[in-house]
């Protein structure tokens, strides 16, 4: 399992690459419809043409992109929902294995630290994270 703390903060830079690239599109979408007036001379010689043209390939390509990241931002929201049910389910059956899920994938402590916070012994710690690693 990951560490928790690795996963939001790979969750929020995605967030904000979702809100660049939304961004990004509606202002060449804007840009776009802007300069295809009909009746515009700048939308009939070849330069604006080429302008237009690299726009709307533009915008495809971003619109993948954007695509792309909302998916990765769904699989990482999984894995932060799946982290949480996991913390709620050994809390319900097992106190001290909830604390070493809590203290090593949740706040990222070593195996040792962790004996040290719970209190319990390092072989205790090692024997609830090989659960654990058979649980996911």
């Amino acid at each position: 399992m990951t560490n928790y703390f690795k996963t939001v903060g790979d969750l929020h830079v995605t967030q904000e690459r979702i809100n660049y690239l939304e961004t990004e599109i509606a202002v060449l979408s804007a840009r776009l419809t802007s300069t295809q007036t009909p009746n515009s001379e700048a939308v009939q010689s070849p330069i604006s043409h080429d302008k237009i043209l690299n726009s709307v390939i533009r915008i495809d390509e971003l619109q993948r992109e954007l695509k792309e990241e909302q998916e990765k931002a769904d699989r990482l929201t999984a894995v932060i929902d799946k982290m949480h049910e996991a913390q709620t389910y050994y809390k319900q059956t097992n106190d001290i294995k909830s604390k070493v899920f809590a203290f090593c994938h949740m706040q990222g402590f070593k195996p040792a630290m962790a004996a040290l916070r719970i209190p319990c012994s390092l072989s205790t710690v090692y024997k609830y994270l090989d659960e654990i690693k058979k649980d996911t």
